[in-house]
């Protein structure tokens, strides 16, 4: 008559066991037999979103695990790998080790915001990636920037869903979710730069008749 005879793991505590590598034997003749068993401890991989890892790995078994280094969490918003946290600190997102004893790891992630300016003049700086909760700094370089064709564009302000926030050159906002923002300008005439052209036509003007009197009154003088 068959048997069978089965094996059960010894826990030795909730993250350490001794694991049957064949938990059933059938027998069908008197004899002596037994199971062998291997040393376990068990990886506690935690994170905000889903890590594979966790589980049963044997004494002195290599483990790798990755991290992925960015989660897209909707437009304009993303979590960044920041780092592992638990028995194994390090900001290497991957991580290759051996399983001497049991273990715990967290991946820790940093939420970010993406902040976008909209400018006809290209003299605006602060579009980027921010953590969230962080100020980032609006700025313009000049309050007025000259332009082809003798216009200027004067800078009018920072505006954020048609609503006016600040007419400084220089605002900070806090990115606690993702931002659109404006830097409206008039842009006019540059009266200046189109009366500088004309006193410098004119001066080119006086210094062309004062040469040819000159070099006029030299040729009679001779």
């Amino acid at each position: 008559m068959e048997h069978t005879i089965t094996a059960h793991d010894v826990i030795v505590d909730k993250t350490s066991r001794y694991h049957a590598s064949q938990h059933q034997l059938k027998i069908s003749d008197a004899g002596e037999y037994g199971f062998e068993y291997v040393l376990q401890h068990f990886l506690t991989v935690e994170s905000p979103y889903q890590i594979n890892g966790s589980g049963w790995f044997d004494q002195g078994e290599e483990v790798k695990i990755i991290a992925p280094v960015e989660i897209p969490l909707g437009k304009g918003t993303r979590a960044i790998f920041h780092g592992w946290k638990g028995d194994i600190i390090t900001k290497e997102s991957s991580l290759s080790f051996i399983m001497n004893g049991p273990k715990y790891l967290s991946a820790e992630y940093v939420i970010q915001h993406l902040l976008t300016i909209e400018s006809e003049v290209d003299a605006v700086s602060g579009a980027g990636w921010y953590d969230e909760g962080i100020y980032a700094i609006l700025m313009v370089t000049e309050r007025n920037i000259r332009l082809p064709r003798f216009q200027v564009a004067t800078f009018v302000g920072w505006f954020e869903d048609s609503s006016i926030l600040s007419d400084n050159t220089q605002y900070k906002i806090i990115m606690n979710s993702p931002r659109t923002i404006t830097a409206q300008w008039h842009v006019g005439v540059d009266y200046k730069a189109i009366f500088l052209l004309v006193v410098l036509l004119i001066a080119v003007v006086i210094v062309m008749i004062f040469v040819y009197k000159k070099n006029k009154k030299g040729m009679y003088g001779s």
